[in-house]
């Protein structure tokens, strides 16, 4: 099957991460879901995954920032990471 072209005559491809519009890969979490799954993995469940992953990961580094900012630090250190867990 060709790749679709775009409406100014370009061929390009999107990954499903593009698609999403998530920073996380989505063909890894497909990778990893398929292998612990033995191959019987929805369509969508590595996009909710790999979103899910993003929102909690983006989530805990807000607090970490937020941490920092009211200790006046400038850098987001493992040690905040962990306050920033328990808080």
């Amino acid at each position: 099957m060709a790749p679709k072209s775009t409406p100014n005559g370009d061929s390009k491809t999107k990954s499903k991460s593009h698609k999403a519009n998530l920073v996380f890969a989505v063909s890894k979490e497909a990778k990893h879901l398929r292998r612990e799954w033995k191959g019987r993995v929805a369509a969508k469940s590595p996009v909710y995954l790999a979103a899910l992953l993003e929102f909690v990961a983006c989530e805990l580094l807000q607090a970490a920032g937020d941490l920092a900012k009211k200790g006046d630090v400038k850098r987001i250190t493992p040690a905040l990471l962990s306050r920033a867990i328990r808080e």
